[in-house]
């Protein structure tokens, strides 16, 4: 009988000798593979090892930030502030601020001006309006095919500060509003034509033009400019000629050439004037600028005739707003019987290192509230729960990777780890060290301690006594300053987490 075909892949294991060849080849496999599953179990033991060292070193880090938050003096000095209703006012603070208790009134609030156009048949339908007007100082251009939105488009990329919106309500219900950026009576919007009659045709101008911004009886000043020196069509962002009269004085300019103090200049030269002019610095809400002041001769205004519309297009003049949805106010309050305003309903500079918000008011009854400013305990303990807590972490770590089972002899991970035994003796003996010659020399003194398991304890009531009878030194100890010599608490913050 004969067998055809292919004997490959057959095997006759052992039949005609009785050895197992393909277990002693599996074997010897296996014997050659033992120096890589030794080589990869080391890996696995040294990138355990590796992660554990990483976490270790996190611990060292927030020991460290923790450590930190107690060697600054504003950790020592935490404000905290209140208001006895929260409706009508809220109160903050920082660590510059000082404690104390403020009677609050507040009659008026301030508010941010904002303007709307008449009616207009829609959004997107072109107006047939062309020239230039003038907001907040900036020149804005418009043509005939211009609609609402476009227009709105155009004003709010002048970068005045103004923030122009579309109302569309339905055909005949179309409205473009002004929105001033900032509140308070300085804050609102300045508004001229320059040519053309846009905006008496929206319905924002009306009347005749007067003085928008009387300093007092006999001055009146300009919208304020980022420059006195810079020729005027370069601030604006147009040209524009043309004269105007003070008095029986007629005074040409160029703004493509005139700059502020050109035209005051021009103002004090001409003898036939009846005003004098100059260029002031004023800064508010943070913000400098410069503004044309002209005042009057003998202790009144000064008699102007804007022919030409310069002096309004600068603001000096301004027409009444048609339809003014909010008029521009400035906060009206007193702080224990001392009166105040303020531009913004969020003052910070009247109490130093606080500030508070206004929330209600009442201009017949003011409405009241009581500030408090009080040093927060409560926050310097947590301070040094935080300490407690980082410190006690690493406690827990380390014996928990190090330890040795004498029964079973399972040991930790980092057993044998000499750096990381040295973590935690290396810290406990530098947190409990003499330091200094002052009141307070060592933490245990203001109530810290170890407990059976070596972790930090930190005695409550003994850290309020210290705490209010002398926070001073307290500071002083965290701090290692003034008593302390410079083997001091600084090994708290300079603690390596490498």
């Amino acid at each position: 009988m004969s067998i055809n075909g292919s004997l490959s892949g057959i095997s006759f294991t052992g039949l005609a000798s009785g050895i197992d060849s393909q277990s002693i080849v599996s074997q010897l496999m296996q014997i050659e593979a033992l120096p890589l599953r030794r080589m990869q179990q080391q890996q696995a033991i040294l990138s355990n090892k590796q992660s554990l060292y990483a976490s270790l070193k996190s611990m060292l880090v927030a020991f460290n930030s923790s450590a930190s938050a107690l060697n600054t003096a504003a950790s020592f000095n935490p404000i905290k502030a209140s208001s006895s209703k929260t409706d009508v006012a809220l109160a903050s603070a920082t660590s510059s601020a000082v404690a104390g208790v403020y009677e609050l009134a507040v009659s008026k609030l301030a508010t941010t001006h904002k303007a709307s156009s008449l009616a207009q048949p829609d959004a997107s339908t072109a107006l047939g309006f062309s020239g230039s007007f003038i907001v907040n100082g900036r020149a804005v251009a418009v043509e005939g095919s211009d609609s609402l939105t476009s227009i709105a488009g155009k004003i709010n990329s002048s970068g005045g500060g103004v923030t122009a919106s579309v109302i569309n309500g339905g055909a005949g219900n179309a409205y473009l509003t002004l929105t001033s950026s900032a509140s308070g009576a300085s804050n609102e919007i300045q508004l001229a034509n320059l040519s053309g009659t846009a905006l008496a045709s929206l319905g924002f101008l009306t009347g005749a033009a007067v003085f928008r911004d009387a300093v007092d009886a006999d001055s009146v000043r300009s919208f304020g400019f980022s420059s006195s020196t810079a020729t005027v069509s370069s601030l604006i962002g147009t040209t524009a000629s043309g004269n105007f009269d003070i008095g029986t004085a007629t005074i040409a300019i160029d703004f493509s050439t005139d700059t502020l103090q050109s035209i005051a200049d021009k103002i004090n030269a001409d003898v036939d004037s009846s005003a004098t002019a100059t260029v002031v610095t004023v800064t508010k809400d943070g913000k400098t600028t410069k503004k044309l002041e002209i005042t009057g001769n003998g202790g009144v205004p000064p008699t102007i005739t804007d022919s030409d519309g310069l002096l309004e297009s600068i603001g000096v003049l301004q027409r009444s707003y048609d339809n003014e949805l909010v008029v521009a106010q400035d906060a009206e309050y007193s702080l224990d019987g001392f009166d105040f305003t303020s531009s913004s309903n969020t003052v910070t500079d009247v109490v130093p290192g606080a500030s508070f918000t206004l929330l209600k008011a009442n201009e017949t009854t003011p409405e009241t509230a009581t500030l408090t400013f009080s040093k927060d305990t409560a926050l310097i303990k947590s301070s040094f729960d935080n300490l407690v807590t980082a410190y006690n972490d690493i406690v827990d770590f380390v014996q928990q990777t190090t330890e040795f089972d004498t029964e079973t002899f399972a040991s930790g991970p980092l057993f044998g780890e000499s750096a990381v035994a040295q973590v935690e003796s290396t810290l406990s003996g530098l947190l409990f060290r003499d330091i200094g010659s002052g009141t307070l020399k060592n933490l245990a003194q203001i109530g810290f301690g170890f407990d059976t398991d070596g972790k930090l304890t930190l005695d409550s009531t003994k850290l309020d006594q210290t705490l209010a009878s002398d926070p001073e030194s307290i500071r002083r100890l965290m701090m290692a300053v003034g008593d302390s010599t410079s083997n001091d608490l600084k090994f708290i913050t300079s603690t390596s987490a490498t």
